[in-house]
Order: structure tokens, then C-alpha cells, then sequence
């Protein structure tokens, strides 16, 4: 479960595009729908690279083929859409399948509006996907998220006590392990 959030100029083509094919591995098959003018949801079958499980905690001989399926709601009506296979668009087609999609949403904006998306996967299918969207974030607006973690991560890291080392030595881990945490 995610939450994105796309920050545009005062124009009438801004597009953001939901790429299945470029996921956790190759994509080996999968589809895509624009549901309505908020939702797009859609499902990717990915052969994972054997490399992700070092990244993954994955057991050896998992990184075969696995499913991904996803459901994502923009906060603001999109005014056009469609699909892309093979890196060509077709606007107004609302579904595609195979192992080069994708959709594409359109939305006038003014400028620097933010345009928030979010997110709900699954492995098991798209309900799911956004019965897990509803219970993991429901309405919470990207801000509201990324307090409630900073909240989460500085209780966290409140337990570390560090002792000893120079200063520069103290300052330098303190800006990597909050690197991670700048949020910007």
C-alpha cells in the first residue's frame, strides 16, 4: 500500500502514466483497466530476477514467476485516459493486456497542484488489492501519512543511544541512517 503524490504546472495535459511492465523482475504477462475517471486497476506476472531475493530476504528458488496485482485511486477526476502496448498509446482504450502495458490518466491542473494516488497490491487479486488499499490508508492524504511516520520512525530510532566516536563520526551516522528519512 502506497500513497503517491505528483506535483504539476497549470497545464492541460498532465499525464500520469501506471507502467505494469516495469515492476519486480521481466513481465511475462498481465493487463491493465481504467476503471473510471478516478481508478485504474490491473495485474502483472513478473519472472524475478534470482538478485531480488538478496534484496528480499526471498529463499532460494522463490524468485520465479510471481503475481502482482494492484487498485489505485486518484483524489481528482482525471478529464481523459487510455492504455499503451508496446510503447503505443491508444487514448480512449481502457484495457490491455501483455507484457508491455500500461495506462495513462490525463488531468488539467493549476499550477502546482498535487494530484494524489493511491495505492492497494495484492498477491492474490485485485479485490484484494483494494480491500487492502481501504484498510491500509482508506482516505489519508499523503502529509497525513508521511507525519504519522516520521512519528513511527522517531520513536524508533528514540531507543538508539550511541556513545563513543568523535563527533564527525557521530554526525556522519546520524545523517545516514536519517537519510533515508529526509521526506524533503
Amino acid at each position: 500500500v502506497g500513497v503517491h503524490r505528483y506535483t504539476f504546472p497549470q497545464t492541460d495535459r498532465a499525464r500520469v502514466l501506471v507502467d505494469v511492465s516495469h515492476n519486480r523482475g521481466l513481465a511475462v504477462d498481465g493487463w491493465v483497466e481504467v476503471v473510471d475517471d478516478h481508478t485504474v486497476r490491473g495485474f502483472g506476472l513478473y519472472q524475478m530476477n534470482p538478485l531480488v531475493a538478496v534484496f528480499t530476504g526471498a529463499a532460494p528458488g522463490d524468485t520465479g514467476l510471481s503475481p502482482l496485482y494492484f487498485h489505485a485511486v486518484f483524489d481528482t477526476a482525471s478529464r481523459g485516459a487510455g492504455t499503451f502496448r508496446d510503447g503505443r498509446g491508444s487514448d480512449g482504450v481502457m484495457r490491455a493486456e501483455g507484457n508491455d502495458i500500461g495506462a495513462y490518466l490525463d488531468f488539467a491542473t493549476r499550477e502546482g497542484q498535487a494530484i494524489e494516488l493511491r495505492v492497494g497490491v495484492s498477491a492474490i487479486d485485485v479485490d484484494q488489492a483494494r480491500r487492502n488499499l481501504e484498510e491500509g490508508v482508506g482516505r489519508l492524504s499523503f502529509d497525513a501519512i508521511r507525519a504519522s511516520a516520521r512519528i513511527t520512525w522517531n520513536e524508533v530510532l528514540g531507543r538508539v543511544v550511541v556513545e563513543g566516536g568523535s563527533d564527525d563520526g557521530r554526525i556522519q551516522l546520524s545523517v545516514s541512517v536519517n537519510g533515508g528519512n529526509s521526506g524533503g
